[in-house]
């Protein structure tokens, strides 16, 4: 008997917030859409189920004229290029729509994977149209959605046909609008030309109308700031171009091409497609290459009942002698297959099966696995006992799997063994296979023989990978078998290869033992995180007993029995132990179980996709692939201001596991062409062309700031709402946002994308696309969101900002780099006046390696500027007021105490600073008056100028009390009386009639070395200087000899002058004088001197 595996299958509807479901490539695969001589084929276009079935032909009808008008528009404005030729419209199941031929297709429909959809109106657009577009310029959009109003009211619409052209044009040539929009600072309604604003639309002639900022459409104030509204009444006869601009107009027919377009316009499709026309970037698209001059036919519509997105799956079973060597080999893979055909596979999935061998091929034809006939009839469909054919041819078998795929969209499985080197000499395995992918599982597989010509085949698509099922040989009673581990394994890659949803829960295991019960329990935890029904698988060798029953919380059904398996169903399931009870006829053998379930469906899904597909991230020169994802509820509504970043696993250039983690934006910035529409944006500027990357997306609730709202994306212009989409960034204020608890969702494994194109060699910096300005007289303040190095994975060196007049470059200056993502504002002087100015910032690494331009802003200052006068508040002109007046005061003040400065009370200053004259009441209060303590102190009171010797009249300053104490000033005044007449004694005494006897004296007693108690220098003098004691002969003593001139005469002789001259004469010598000291200053002197150098000053400042 063998070793048994229990699997738990349980479908899922409920909801986990924690939880989340990747879903692959949702948008629209363009690959479906062909080109037949010119006419598009396989155009889709699905309504949605939450319409009205009653207007269900008035649908059908509107969509038929919509696209045949635009066929003919689209037809001239491409040269006779291309036109719409097959358009599937795909309506809901229930629909009866009576009156209209409806088919069923063998294609599925939907509205998750259609071109283009009709559903209700938009919560942010209303009834306008519009396409997901977030890849660049040249990249193909996602969908064209059409509001039921739009569609129903074509005919009442103005050019519902240039509409439809206008989306095409950016859904599958990656065009972009050639228009403004209301308050964007990066993509405005005006743009600058001289002293003007001028209307910012792509077209050969300006489009008349009126500007909110000034009645004739001057240049003030900013772009952003001022709105331009076509005038729709005026005859715009000579207006012919573009459609991406204005296709509102009736004389609008054609694309804007070289000779027409308008560089200068800030426009989106200026800024991402480098100043290239529209129609430049158009006919560089594979579909308009060498089709001119094609000969344009009718539509042809074909009307279907939409189908649920389902699997299709065709398996290639080996059926050769080397299947049946060991024993159960061939057992494990028959029932394994047939189980899963009967019991797990979905009820809206389709299968087929392939039988190969060298000498033959048999197939089957594509089953609808809804009811239990037809899988019973397929699961037969594999024979019982192995093949003896030694041999096998495989390209026989893919080709077989293709024809029964037929044109659905399916997968081939190819179950095949790997012990020997298939030799595919001859053979295309990847061509026979057109396309379709093929998930190869080497069952069993010798590791030390190649598996290259299957993993060419695994290649295919991205969705798909090389199993391998690794060779495991148990042995019991001296017989080999195949290992039970193998029969897991194998199990293990059809679920992953059908995208089974079957995950483990518990498991258990035992060994068998004679003529005794083996006995296997499996503990089911959480069983709330699980819905409906599920099953019970027990897997065993082709040579020992079977199960004999499973005993739980809940009664299983009856059992589903092969010769090495047995599955029980059960319509319910609880908490709790389920007990597999084996009647074992052999013993020594193991017995594995295991649990699996489906987890309930999330509450949060994240859709990852590429413009071009996963399969094909293509590098090109300066530019690297971006792929996209969204976090949706599953009523469809978008989560936007999340924190989304992806890890990449793949492989360096030497060969080495590499992991790269990449931001997705949503901001407008660094890759995203439009903010807050619920599209993050990555961009993978690591690893190189032909590397295959894992790819694993994490979202959280970014610290509380996520957001539920609609789904806000882009559109084109629509004049009946006259609200248009998308600028920069999406208003979502007038939407309701709801809050969402905290979440962090990440995608499971299995989605992979393939690296193509030239290898990129270095990435230049990445691109400011939200340029800003502000201007305040010359002063220009520029604003954006920081770009980095490598396209934005690292930071740049520094950025430029270049200023340019009409041809030439005028001035360039450089601002500092700061980290990707965070907003930089920097403030300069405009070059010159009178000037328009186009300004642009540039990013530029540490290789001097400059990225692109930016989006361009316009500024001019004139040169009779002058600074506008402010007016007053009234706060402002009260202080005024209050400072003027008490301005006033102070100088009166200052002049009283200048003009009485020797007037004023010795305690003036002191009352002044202690407040006695507003608080005293009566002159001599001892309660204000008290003296000072005696206090012992060497210092200096500056207020009594006394030395603070301890003495009985000595009184240091050493607190607020002794600062408030009243000076005694009684001495200082008696002394100030005693110095007064001393100075006036000594003036006195100095008058000696001007003749300068005493100076005369002073001289001559310092140069005969008198002292001061000499008779004569103390003696009193006359008014001639003489002194009064002693009697003189005209001031001459006569006991003295003299002559004429009053001269000693002892007998020396004398000339006529009165000298000597047998003696020199004697010179006194020069003594220097110093100045005279000022008298003291009083306190009040001081005090007011320093009160009038204070206030000067302050003057001054």
């Amino acid at each position: 008997m063998a070793r048994g595996v229990l699997w738990l299958c349980v479908c899922v509807v409920a909801v986990v917030v924690s939880w989340v479901s990747v879903v692959v490539q949702a948008s629209a695969t363009q690959g479906a859409i062909t080109v037949e001589n010119g006419g598009y084929k396989g155009v889709v276009v699905a309504i949605s189920d939450s319409l009205s079935d009653s207007n269900c032909s008035q649908y059908i009808d509107s969509i038929k004229a919509i696209f045949q008008d635009a066929s003919s528009l689209m037809y001239d404005a491409t040269g006779q290029r291309v036109f719409f030729n097959d358009v599937t419209i795909a309506v809901p199941t229930s629909w009866m729509c009576s009156g209209e031929s409806i088919t069923t297709d063998t294609i599925d429909h939907n509205w998750q994977t259609a071109h283009v959809r009709v559903g209700p109106s938009h919560a942010l657009f209303t009834d306008t149209p519009w396409t997901q577009q977030p890849g660049g310029c040249g990249d193909p959009g996602d969908f064209i959605y059409l509001s039921h109003n739009f569609v129903l009211t074509y005919t009442n619409t103005t050019n519902p046909g240039k509409t439809l052209v206008h989306e095409w044009a950016k859904f599958r040539w990656g065009a972009f609008e050639e228009y403004g929009h209301v308050g964007d600072p990066t993509y405005p309604t005006v743009y600058r030309s001289d002293a003007v604003f001028r209307p910012n639309y792509c077209t050969d002639v300006d489009i008349p109308g009126s500007c909110s900022c000034s009645e004739d459409c001057s240049a003030e104030g900013e772009e952003e700031d001022c709105t331009f509204t076509p005038d729709l009444s005026a005859a715009n006869t000579t207006i012919t171009s573009s459609l991406l601009a204005a296709p509102f107009i009736d004389t609008v027919v054609t694309f804007c091409d070289q000779s027409t377009h308008n560089n200068a316009t800030t426009t989106k499709h200026n800024v991402l497609c480098d100043q290239r026309s529209t129609w430049e970037v158009i006919s560089q698209h594979s579909d308009l290459q060498g089709s001119s001059g094609v000969n344009m036919v009718e539509v042809t519509f074909k009307t279907v009942r939409a189908t649920a997105p389902r699997t299709t799956t065709v398996f290639l079973v080996e059926y050769t002698k080397v299947m049946g060597d060991v024993l159960s080999r061939w057992e494990y893979l028959r029932d394994s297959l047939r189980q899963y055909i009967k019991t797990e596979a979905p009820t809206t999935s389709r299968a087929g099966v392939v039988i190969f061998n060298q000498e033959f091929t048999n197939n089957s034809m594509l089953y609808d696995l809804a009811d239990d006939d037809a899988r019973n009839a397929l699961a037969e469909y594999i024979p019982h006992e192995p093949s003896n054919s030694g041999t096998k041819n495989i390209q026989p078998a893919i080709e077989a799997g293709v024809q029964v795929l037929g044109d659905t969209d399916g997968s081939l499985v190819l179950l095949t063994a790997n012990l020997e080197a298939y030799d595919a000499t001859g053979e295309d395995l990847v061509g026979a296979a057109s396309g379709s992918p093929v998930w190869p599982i080497l069952y069993p597989s010798d590791p030390d023989v190649t598996t290259q010509v299957f993993q060419d085949l695994a290649d295919i698509s991205t969705t798909t990978s090389l199993l391998t099922v690794p060779n495991k040989l148990d042995t019991f009673n001296g017989d080999q078998y195949q290992s039970i581990d193998n029969y897991v394994l194998l199990a293990d890659s059809l679920r992953q290869a059908t995208d089974s949803a079957v995950s483990l829960i518990a498991s258990a295991s035992g060994t068998t033992s004679s003529n005794t019960q083996v006995k296997l329990t499996l503990n089911v935890q959480n069983s709330i995180n699980y819905d409906g029904g599920f099953m019970i698988e027990v897997l065993h060798t082709s040579f020992w007993g079977s199960a004999t029953g499973v005993d739980g919380p809940t009664e299983p059904t009856t059992p589903s029995t092969e010769d090495t398996s047995d599955i029980y169903t059960f319509n319910s399931i609880q908490d709790g132990d389920y007990e597999v009870t084996v009647e074992p006829t052999l013993t020594g053998l193991p017995v594995v179980a295991r649990a699996g379930g489906v987890a309930k469906a999330a509450d949060l899904v994240v859709d990852v996709w590429s413009s071009r597909g996963l399969e094909n991230l293509k590098f090109e020169t300066g530019v690297a692939p971006r792929f996209f994802a969204t976090v949706e509820t599953s009523d469809g509504r978008r989560v936007v201001n999340a924190s989304v970043k992806a890890e990449l696993q793949g492989s360096d250039g030497d060969g080495n596991p590499e992991t790269v983690t990449v931001v997705m934006r949503d901001e407008g910035v660094a890759g995203d062409v439009t903010g807050s529409d619920g599209v993050y944006t990555g961009v993978l500027a690591a690893y190189e062309p032909g590397v295959t990357v894992e790819v694993s997306v994490t979202a959280n609730d970014n610290n509380g700031s996520a957001r539920v709202v609609g789904q806000p994306l882009r559109a084109p212009v629509f004049p009946d709402d006259g609200q248009a989409c998308c600028g920069s960034q999406l208003d979502l204020s007038g939407l309701q946002q709801d809050e969402l608890s905290s979440f962090s969702v990440t995608s499971s494994p299995g989605i992979r994308g393939r690296l193509t194109g030239d290898p990129p060699g270095d990435f230049p910096p990445g691109r400011v696309t939200d340029l800003r300005s502000r201007i305040s007289g010359w002063t220009v303040t520029l604003t954006f969101t920081a770009p980095g190095a490598r396209l934005d994975q690292e930071k740049a060196s520094h950025y430029e900002a270049v200023f340019r007049t009409p041809g030439e470059v005028s001035s360039q200056r450089n601002i500092t780099a700061q980290d990707v993502g965070t907003e930089v504002s920097e403030s300069m002087k405009l070059p010159d006046c009178d000037e328009v100015y186009t300004i642009t910032v540039v990013a530029v690494d540490n290789n001097t390696l400059r990225g692109k331009d930016s989006n361009p802003v316009q500024e001019i200052v004139s040169c009779s500027y002058t600074p506008p006068s402010t007016p007053l508040s009234g706060g402002e002109i009260a202080g005024i007021v209050i400072g003027c007046i008490l301005g006033v005061l102070l100088i009166i003040l200052i002049v009283y105490l200048c003009l009485n400065r020797d007037h004023l009370d010795d305690l003036w200053v002191w009352k002044v600073l202690t407040c006695r004259y507003c608080c005293k009441t009566k002159k001599d209060d001892d309660r204000l008056y008290n003296p000072p303590p005696t206090k012992s102190s060497r210092r200096v009171d500056v207020i009594r100028k006394e030395n603070t010797r301890p003495t009985s009249s000595g009184h240091p300053i050493r607190s607020v009390v002794d600062l408030y104490a009243k000076p005694d000033l009684k001495a200082k005044h008696t002394d100030r009386l005693k110095k007064e007449e001393q100075r006036q004694q000594q003036a006195e005494e100095s008058d000696d009639g001007g003749f300068g006897e005493h100076q005369r004296r002073k001289d001559m007693s310092s140069r005969s070395s008198l002292n001061s108690s000499s008779t004569l220098a103390t003696q009193p003098i006359n008014q001639v200087g003489v002194p009064t004691s002693q009697k003189y002969n005209h001031g001459y003593q006569p006991s003295m000899a003299r002559d004429n001139h009053g001269y000693e005469n002892t007998g020396d002789a004398y000339n006529t002058k009165g000298y000597n001259p047998n003696k020199p004469p004697v010179v006194p010598p020069r003594v220097r004088q110093a100045p005279p000291r000022p008298p003291p200053r009083r306190n009040t002197q001081i005090l007011a001197d320093v009160f009038l150098l204070a206030v000067a000053k302050q003057g001054a400042t």
